[in-house]
């Protein structure tokens, strides 16, 4: 009976993973200083990626609920899913004061799996432009 209720487990897992598709979100960072970027997850759980230098993208890969465009990356420890509320970048040096949000909307909505988002010095401040779709035949 064990076995029968593992093999059903395992179908279920299957099923769900075919209901998400895996997308991309490439963050380039187009000012002259370096750029953190912090994911908040949902339950104020957040991951900070710092240290961005000059011309190098934060890259991104999470799932996308079909259902209503969700945003998750699996936890490595248990597997669970962490909800992606929102993506900030800012320059290191002063992230809370500085920070720009880069929209999900797009890649929540959109049909495309390859997302870019600029983050630039724009009119003296920090901003982060986009995201739009990309094909990925550039070599990222």
């Amino acid at each position: 009976m064990k076995r029968i209720a593992s093999v059903g487990a395992v179908a279920a897992l299957v099923l769900l993973s075919a209901c998400a598709d895996r997308v991309s979100l490439l963050v380039h960072n187009e000012t002259p200083a370096p750029m953190t970027c912090r994911i908040m997850f949902a339950h104020w759980v957040e991951l900070a990626q710092e240290g961005i230098p000059p011309g190098r993208p934060f890259v991104l890969h999470m799932q996308r609920q079909m259902e209503d465009g969700a945003l998750y990356i699996y936890r490595k420890d248990d597997g669970r899913k962490l909800m992606i509320e929102t993506l900030a970048c800012g320059p290191s040096d002063d992230w809370w004061a500085n920070r720009s949000d880069v929209p999900l909307l797009p890649v929540r909505s959109g049909p495309e799996r390859n997302f870019v988002a600029i983050c630039a010095i724009e009119d003296g401040d920090f901003e982060c432009l986009g995201p739009g779709g990309f094909e990925f035949s550039r070599g990222h």
